[in-house]
């Protein structure tokens, strides 16, 4: 039997599509839509599972960014010595009332847009717990308004 032929990269014989890693960051960011400023290093050096992690990161730390903030967005991604460091931050624009609509509960005035299909914060959380890194991720308050900063850092090499 010939396999059905489908656009949605997943191939002709319906296999999983390959999931993104560090190599895919200027799709990725094409993709947010969002002005983005980029410092990225040297990540050659980054393992197949930790690059696929950190893309991962990456991609609903944008969300967040775009989603939380407003402004240009900055990623920076550099391996130094044996970690790879993620940092994505905007520095805000408009207070929280205004980028909500009006509303103070924490929901946003209607926005649907930039979903992953990740599982936010508490999803990077746990790939940079299983990779044994650290992060540190949430909303922050500058001069220009309210914005939003994830910062990761992950082991380039499992610790036992």
């Amino acid at each position: 039997m010939l396999g059905v032929l489908r656009d949605d990269g997943a191939g002709s014989r319906g296999g999983p599509a390959p999931q993104g890693t560090l190599e895919d960051l200027d799709e990725l960011v094409a993709s947010s839509g969002a002005r983005v400023l980029r410092e990225v290093g040297d990540l050659s050096r980054v393992p197949a599972v930790v690059s696929r992690e950190a893309y991962r990161i990456v991609q609903e730390a944008l969300t967040n960014a775009i989603k939380h903030g407003h402004g240009p967005v900055r990623l920076t991604a550099a391996v130094e010595g044996d970690d790879l460091r993620l940092e994505v931050t905007n520095d805000g624009g408009r207070s929280a009332r205004a980028r909500t609509g009006g509303r103070t509960d924490g929901r946003t005035g209607g926005q649907t847009g930039g979903r992953t299909g990740g599982r936010g914060v508490a999803g990077m959380r746990e790939r940079v717990r299983l990779l044994r890194g650290e992060l540190d991720a949430g909303p922050t308050e500058s001069a220009a308004g309210t914005g939003w900063r994830v910062a990761a850092r992950l082991p380039l090499r499992s610790h036992s």
